[in-house]
């Protein structure tokens, strides 16, 4: 039994099974997106709100 990882499939086995991309790493690159934007419009470096909105781009 063969398999061929990829981009178009997650996965095509010898057999012609296959099985989708999973998404969960492109919801979560979004939600990156958002808090870094929301990241770089807070301009005062010392700011609870712009510490707040630095961890939660760290955590994602």
């Amino acid at each position: 039994m063969g398999i061929d990882v990829g981009t178009t499939w997650f996965y095509t086995t010898s057999d012609g099974e296959f099985c989708e991309n999973h998404t969960l790493f492109q919801a979560s690159s979004k939600k990156l997106r958002v808090a870094q934007r929301s990241l770089a419009r807070k301009p005062n470096k010392r700011s609870n709100r712009r510490r707040k909105a630095r961890e939660r781009a760290a955590q994602l």
